[in-house]
């Protein structure tokens, strides 16, 4: 739904970066204006008793009254501390000046100086000891004092803006242009923040064009609608949209196309329950609740190596560094070493499938503390060749019966609606991304390894976790899928918990997100024991291809040259492609893309 523009409320801030004008050579002069240009001094009359007491002080009380003075080197503050330590009285009697040939002006006020001791008394003391000690002028007291007598109160009037009155019709006028912009909807859930954005094929230009030729009248400067813009307004321009939910596209076109209303109605409802059916996806992934851990897992796309700057690259194969990165907590939390773990490996020595996914949730699940929990919560994408299947199913039965402390209650897989399926995974692959960007060369995986660990704890698949064969568990002590009272392409969750009367695990798959409508179901098989469901371990194994091998050769080559074997960065390389045996690379599996729930329940 689009929103329109609303300017930023009383105290906040753009998120636009604003000048930081203390480095300015205009206010550090400002600043070395105001400040003591030479230690105070101890006041030089002889008045110790009466109306002055000038020689009671001390050289702390100087010093103390004097630092107070330039605490703050700004002139309102100076005037106000000078205000606070004088008395202003008007003159209550006269002289009559019968004999005086010229007539002089007559004071209408007499004003009387305090110094504040250390003990907080306030001494009176001279005009002159007073001036002495701040290292002010007697005319710039004589200023304020006046100006106080006058106004009733004093105010800094230089510098500034002068023209502010003149320029306030503009800047409505401007204020008003861009209240009646509207922003696109954001494709993601981020309700923590609150800038908005204008469509990506607009820009400041643009925008003070088309208000300038509506507005004639009240045409002002690029400079001061840009200003406008950036200060009264927490609103950015969006970036070109990719991987966009095709389920949004197709009914906002249709939409649009539609002519007839009570189609165009039913269209606008399943927009809606589209909506709020991906909310409510988002809403499990940012819930705080002290009794689940949310565990959100993903797969970052294939890290080529070498990644060198040769143009031959482009039309090269080359060997993958594969990163499955787990974040502990919810959406809005932390991402750091501590919540993120990352599982890193090659594809020498694994193949990127459900077997190896499973294996390392299995090993985050038994590395985690979970004393404080009742409950986990997987939240994984749709693709059903890793996640969504009965291998992961396998591990969630094996690890809830086998290895879950018994304060833990349930395990929850939860999968999001297909185009909306962002996870905070995501925003670490993002960061590990721009950090690879930056670097020109990156040749062993240790350099891989390296820069993901500023981000995440590393953790070497086959080293610091073992890869059990879950596909051969789930084949051989769960029942067939065609038995199951659910399909798992159809479920938007997965329950697993620990039966009441029975030593199993009850599992039920639920197609919507806020109402539970299945039954649960024993999945083993009769006569299995429950302490029976662990995987065997699988050993590394080389998996690449002989085609890949010799585009690599080629490519270390032409660019190290005949001799790069002798290269001790190399190593890797050379580890491969010398080893002659090779067994053939299994066919990815096919994700998959069903949204199976055609009702409207959310």
């Amino acid at each position: 739904m689009e929103e329109f523009v609303v300017p930023i409320k009383d105290g906040e801030k753009p998120t636009k970066k604003t000048p930081d004008k203390s480095t300015w050579k205009r206010t550090k002069e400002k600043i070395a204006r105001h400040k003591p240009s030479q230690m105070p001094e101890f006041p030089k009359c002889n008045h110790f008793t009466g109306a002055f007491q000038c020689r009671t002080l001390t050289m702390r009380d100087v010093q103390k009254f004097h630092g107070l003075f330039y605490k703050r080197p700004e002139r309102q503050h100076q005037n106000n501390f000078i205000l606070r330590n004088v008395e202003i009285k008007n003159v209550q009697r006269r002289r009559s000046r019968e004999h005086k040939t010229k007539e002089k002006s007559q004071l209408l006020r007499t004003t009387k100086y305090f110094v504040k001791t250390t003990a907080g008394d306030k001494v009176p003391v001279c005009m002159n000891s007073f001036l002495s000690i701040l290292g002010v002028s007697r005319f710039r007291v004589n200023n304020i004092t006046n100006e106080l007598k006058k106004n009733g109160e004093v105010v800094e009037r230089r510098g500034g803006f002068r023209k502010k009155e003149k320029y306030s019709t503009q800047k409505i006028s401007i204020m008003n242009f861009i209240n009646t912009l509207k922003c696109v909807e954001s494709h993601y859930c981020r309700e923590r923040s609150c800038r908005k954005y204008l469509p990506s094929d607009l820009n400041v230009k643009k925008l003070w064009r088309i208000y300038s030729s509506k507005n004639k009248n009240l045409a002002v400067k690029l400079s001061f609608f840009r200003k406008i813009f950036n200060t009264q307004y927490n609103i950015g321009f969006g970036t070109p949209r990719t991987d966009v939910c095709s389920t949004c596209l197709s009914l906002r076109e249709k939409i649009k196309c539609e002519m007839d209303a009570v189609k165009k109605n039913e269209l606008l409802t399943e927009k809606r329950v589209h909506r709020l059916r991906y909310k409510a996806f988002y809403k499990k992934l940012q819930e705080k609740d002290n009794d689940i851990l949310i565990l959100s897992f993903d797969c970052q796309k294939n890290l080529a190596l070498p990644k060198i700057p040769d143009q031959s690259t482009y039309y090269s194969r080359q060997f993958y560094f594969q990163n499955f990165t787990v974040v502990k907590g919810h959406s809005r939390g932390p991402l750091n070493p501590s919540t993120v773990t990352s599982y890193c490996w090659t594809e020498n020595e694994y193949s990127k499938d459900s077997n190896l996914i499973s294996s390392c949730v299995f090993d985050c699940l038994r590395s985690t503390d979970l004393t404080l929990y009742k409950k986990v919560r997987l939240i994984s994408d749709g693709c059903g060749g890793q996640n969504k299947n009965s291998i992961l199913v396998a591990m969630c039965h094996s690890w809830l019966w086998c290895f879950a402390p018994n304060n833990i209650e349930e395990v929850e897989l939860v999968f999001p609606v297909t185009g909306h399926s962002f996870l905070p995974p995501d925003r670490v692959f993002g960061n590990i991304e721009r950090r690879m960007k930056k670097i020109e060369e990156i040749i062993k995986p240790e350099d891989v390894v390296k820069i993901i660990s500023e981000y995440a704890m590393v953790k070497r698949v086959g080293i610091d976790c073992e890869v059990g064969d879950f596909r051969k568990l789930a084949r051989s002590q769960f029942k067939n899928l065609t038995s199951w009272n659910f399909q798992i392409s159809q479920s938007k969750r997965i329950i697993f918990k620990k039966a009441k009367r029975t030593p199993n695990i009850l599992t039920r798959g639920e197609s919507t997100y806020r109402t539970d409508l299945g039954k649960s179901q024993v999945l083993t098989k009769k006569g299995v024991l429950m302490n029976g469901l662990n995987p065997d371990i699988i050993e590394k194994k080389n998996l690449v291809s002989l085609e890949k091998k010799k585009d690599v050769e080629k490519l270390l080559t032409n660019h190290f040259g005949a001799n790069w074997r002798e290269n001790q960065q190399l190593e890797f390389y050379r580890s491969i492609i010398d080893n002659t045996s090779a067994e053939p690379v299994p066919e990815e599996e096919v994700c998959e893309f069903v949204d199976g729930c055609s009702n409207l329940i959310i």
